[in-house]
């Protein structure tokens, strides 16, 4: 199952009453205290605590067991439940991570203080339009085809292709409507969730989360970047980090202080 580390922070003017949680994408592992968004969000949000989430079969929970996404999700918000509960909680999850915060927003962000906030980076449920590529790439044979397997397994261990089939399984999954349309418009309607969208992000390119998303009001909060899906947090970080410090400061009350002229 998904694994928490509680990094608890001593800085000045930190927020005792603000919980930050990141979510890395598949394949990837926890956004833990050396990694640019960790640091950017301990200096614009101030949050007393930082819960690095770590997937299911990656990095440290490397396992052959690969569980179904309904399971993960029930453990999730059974633990994050008691510890968020009336905090303003600050959500910043990515890709398959971030299809999985979803879930969990939509659970439990009404138990948590009203100026809670998320930003959901290259993701929605629009896959099925993608599915068939989606699937194509998230399997071992593939990984092994495009020289990634070794990188995969110093990052996940000898069980990297439980990483990479969990992945493919979750994505199938979303595909196939595991968020309802109830779910959908609570996620919208609560107000406060951005999106964060690649200008040429290949699994989720924007106009087909801005057709997700469908509600004016919402569209507001997305910010398209020059970035495909794999480089939010690398070369394209400059651009993500621009986006999160938009949302950020929306959040704070405070004037936009650089705009993103995206390159569509």
């Amino acid at each position: 199952m998904a694994s928490f580390q509680y990094h608890s922070l001593h800085s000045d003017g930190a927020d005792e009453n603000c919980v930050a949680v990141l979510v890395h994408g598949g394949g990837g592992t926890a956004f833990g205290p050396s990694t640019g968004l960790f640091k950017l969000i301990s200096a614009l949000v101030k949050p007393k605590t930082i819960v690095s989430v770590e997937l299911p079969c990656h990095g440290k929970n490397r396992s052959s067991f690969v569980p179904e996404p309904e399971e993960a999700l029930e453990k999730a918000c059974s633990e994050l439940a008691p510890k968020t509960s009336g905090k303003k909680v600050v959500f910043v999850a990515y890709s398959a991570g971030a299809m999985f915060s979803m879930k969990i927003w939509s659970r439990l962000y009404e138990s948590w203080h009203p100026k809670s906030f998320a930003a959901f980076v290259g993701a929605s449920f629009t896959a099925g339009k993608n599915c068939d590529g989606v699937q194509w790439y998230w399997s071992p044979e593939t990984m092994e085809s495009l020289g990634k397997s070794e990188m995969l397994k110093a990052l996940h261990g000898e069980e990297w292709k439980s990483t990479v089939l969990l992945v493919k399984k979750w994505c199938a999954r979303t595909s196939s409507n595991w968020m309802t349309e109830e779910e959908r418009k609570r996620i919208i309607a609560g107000g406060r969730v951005y999106w964060i969208c690649g200008s040429v992000d290949q699994p989720y390119p924007p106009n087909e989360i801005l057709d997700w998303i469908d509600d004016k009001t919402a569209l507001s909060r997305c910010i398209i970047v020059p970035c495909d899906h794999f480089n939010y947090f690398s070369t394209g970080w400059e651009y993500t980090s621009a986006a999160l410090r938009l949302v950020c400061g929306r959040e704070a009350g405070l004037a936009p202080t650089m705009q993103i002229k995206p390159k569509l």
